[in-house]
């Protein structure tokens, strides 16, 4: 699937859609709902999950009042809440991600990851831990996870990862993978 780059769209077309997808996120994406103390980590085979996890987000009650710094470091300095928040959790927060992503403002969470991983042809069918889960695959963890996103939702991700795959060489392939088999399906088109 061919996305276009920043150079074929002009960099003031670029910023001005970037704004656009924030304005559409903050829509979309509800301040309240906010998972229960105890609910927002999924795992609970490490401190990282069941302990810094609940600590870092414990006073934080809505995604939109996250500090970009904050959400790029967090839990504890390690940058790896994505990979640990509850799937309701991780419905309620990513926008936060999304939105600072847009705004060039993270190092170490990658919500693109988070979005595409388990998506893309070449990991979809991975095991996720056969020993453990079985015959579970990547593809049916993150569809899973992402199960619970409303249409607009879909949409406003959809118009993220579009974005990102114009700005993001190294990536732009297994985005478009993740949009094909996917995101657009999902989103309805």
């Amino acid at each position: 699937m061919l996305v276009p780059t920043v150079g074929e769209v002009g960099c003031a077309a670029v910023e001005e859609r970037a704004e656009a997808i924030k304005a559409q996120i903050t829509v979309v994406f509800p301040a309240t709902g906010r998972p229960t103390a105890g609910s927002l980590h999924a795992s609970i085979e490490s401190d990282e999950a069941r302990i810094l996890l609940e600590q870092d987000f414990a006073d934080k009650e809505t995604w939109p009042t996250l500090d970009a710094a904050f959400i790029d470091q967090a839990p504890d300095g390690f940058g790896s809440a994505l990979s640990f928040l509850s799937d309701e959790a991780f419905r309620y927060f990513v926008p936060a991600y999304l939105i600072a992503d847009l705004d060039d403002q993270l190092d170490h969470a990658d919500p693109v990851f988070h979005l595409i991983h388990g998506l893309t042809d070449a990991s979809a069918d991975h095991l996720v831990n056969p020993k453990r889960y079985g015959d579970t695959t990547w593809s049916t963890v993150k569809t899973t996870k992402h199960s619970g996103f409303t249409t607009n939702q879909l949409e406003a991700i959809v118009a993220y990862l579009e974005y990102r795959a114009e700005r993001d060489e190294f990536n732009r392939d297994d985005i478009g993978e993740a949009l094909a088999n996917y995101w657009y399906p999902q989103s309805g088109r």
